[in-house]
């Protein structure tokens, strides 16, 4: 496990929350990784104190799991963490391609997203996982933003942090990378064509079938068909890709 010491002039819990944050995001602390609060405090170099209330604000973030003042865990998505994330995305994301397309300023978000998906081609072929990853919530946030719906923006906070996590896990595999980035420029080239109900569709199935890699790779045995967000992800899965998700093996 690597923390860094990462020192400035905000109060020790700040300093504490930062530098944490920055290590989970980064993959420096892997999912799924146990801290302690004594551990956390005698590699950052201070005291327990403020190192309660930072792992206090990440279990509220979505970022740790646990109770403060015992150990925690580095969220580690399991299947059911993915559907309901890439499920809520979905639908909530195309919502705002299908918002951000019909702006009349849409060169002020769509150049910008061009720039963000160049910089992440070139971080994948550095094989840097840890950026692609930020460079990809960079162009899924601006595209959020350029919906110009406040109250969306809102409802897809809550799961930002949970979805990085999910991210930096699909952006590990060269494979899924390739075909994200390039559905990336289908996406930007229908933003500006202001075509509002296609920018929306291909959104809609981007997010659908980065969450079905995902789970077909991580988690292929742990959901049934019974669970209600099983279902429901199957229901995206048939209408925005035209793949099934077979019984055992999303």
């Amino acid at each position: 496990m690597e923390v860094q010491k990462r020192l400035n002039k905000s109060p020790l819990y700040m300093q504490a929350y930062l530098a944490l944050k920055e290590d989970i995001m980064s993959g420096r602390l892997q999912a799924g990784e146990k801290l302690t609060d004594q551990g956390l405090a005698e590699l950052l170099g201070i005291s327990r104190t403020p190192v309660r209330e930072a792992v206090r604000q990440l279990v509220k973030e979505g970022l740790l799991v646990g109770a403060p003042n015992r150990s925690v865990t580095v969220f580690s998505p399991n299947a059911r963490d993915i559907a309901e994330v890439y499920a809520i995305r979905s639908c909530l994301e195309g919502l705002a391609a299908g918002l951000a397309a019909l702006r009349p300023d849409r060169s002020s978000f769509t150049d910008k997203m061009a720039q963000i998906s160049e910089e992440a081609k070139q971080y994948a072929r550095n094989q840097d996982a840890g950026m692609v990853a930020r460079k990809n919530t960079e162009f899924h946030d601006l595209l959020i933003a350029a919906s110009g719906c406040d109250s969306l923006v809102s409802l897809l906070e809550p799961i930002r942090n949970r979805a990085f996590i999910c991210r930096l896990s699909s952006m590990r595999n060269q494979a899924s990378v390739h075909v994200s980035l390039q559905e990336h420029d289908e996406i930007i080239k229908c933003l500006v064509e202001g075509d509002s109900p296609r920018a929306e569709q291909l959104v809609r199935h981007h997010v659908t079938m980065a969450g079905r890699r995902l789970l077909m790779r991580l988690h292929a045995r742990e959901l049934n068909e019974s669970d209600p967000i099983f279902k429901y992800y199957q229901k995206l899965a048939d209408e925005d890709g035209g793949l099934k998700l077979e019984n055992n093996q999303c």
